[in-house]
């Protein structure tokens, strides 16, 4: 048998046999859709292990290293297990460090988010993937200053909804573009904060977000939950929070210092 490894690298696919005999084949993949990151800004990687082995892949040992760009201390991680069968840890803080059990042909994805020191020395960002016995997968991002906060079109707030404490906005999901984390929504807060609704389509799954950036100082974000088919989800700010009800459960960012302002 052989080990299999694909890695997402700067919009590349790299394919590397690894010869393992008497061991499930083990396929990961790495993908945060950057090649470039902001001081201080939140990345989140996709990261994917799949047994394409007729035989149980169990206890496979899984674990994220961070160059010191990273601050690994703020990092946060959540597990989606594919079907059922599959065994990991549903979420935890800090670098992932987890155990996972594949059954034939299923697959296990974890979200994991982690913010760049403020002001690093090194130019590059390397996270680090280790899965079992497979060759482990880096993926490097080139650290850059970008002027929007969050780095996409109308990041200004352009084309950002006006939304006042106490006011529900409620919409509803447009069908996913594709794979990647898309920004489906975006609100001004009355102290100027920005908030945007992120999704991610996993298989056949909708996962939403929230995310917080304040006038000043690091962006913020919820935990990501899961929205059924034709829900209609519902975002209200006040009392120091905001909160995006209509997902699986509640998701709530606290504003901080910035809502007594």
């Amino acid at each position: 048998m052989h080990l299999a490894i694909r890695a997402a690298l700067i919009g590349c696919t790299l394919w590397m046999p690894v010869a393992a005999a008497g061991e499930p084949t083990l396929v990961a993949t790495i993908d945060d859709a950057h090649a470039y990151a902001r001081y201080g800004q939140t990345i989140t990687y996709v990261i994917t292990l799949t047994n394409e082995d007729p035989a149980t892949a169990a206890t496979v040992p899984v674990a994220v290293t961070l160059s010191p760009a990273f601050d690994g201390d703020a990092a946060t991680w959540q597990c989606f297990p594919g079907v059922d069968g599959v065994v990991c840890a549903s979420a935890g803080s800090g670098l992932l460090a987890d155990t996972a059990v594949l059954p034939p042909g299923a697959r296990a994805t974890w979200l994991f988010s982690v913010p760049m020191q403020a002001t690093p020395s090194e130019t590059t960002a390397t996270l680090t993937f280790a899965a079992g016995d497979i060759a482990p997968l880096t993926d490097t991002n080139t650290l850059v200053i970008f002027k929007d906060r969050f780095d996409v079109p109308y990041a200004d707030g352009t084309e950002a909804l006006p939304l006042q404490d106490g006011v529900r906005d409620v919409f509803a999901l447009a069908p996913a573009q594709g794979t990647a984390i898309e920004t489906v929504r975006q609100w001004r807060l009355p102290d100027d904060s920005r908030v945007r609704a992120d999704r991610l389509r996993l298989d056949t799954q909708d996962l939403v977000r929230l995310r917080l950036a304040p006038r000043a100082g690091a962006a913020r974000s919820s935990a990501w939950a899961a929205v059924h088919p034709g829900a209609a989800l519902a975002l209200v700010g006040g009392d120091g929070v905001v909160l995006l009800e209509g997902a699986e459960h509640a998701l709530l960012v606290d504003r901080g210092a910035e809502a007594q302002r």
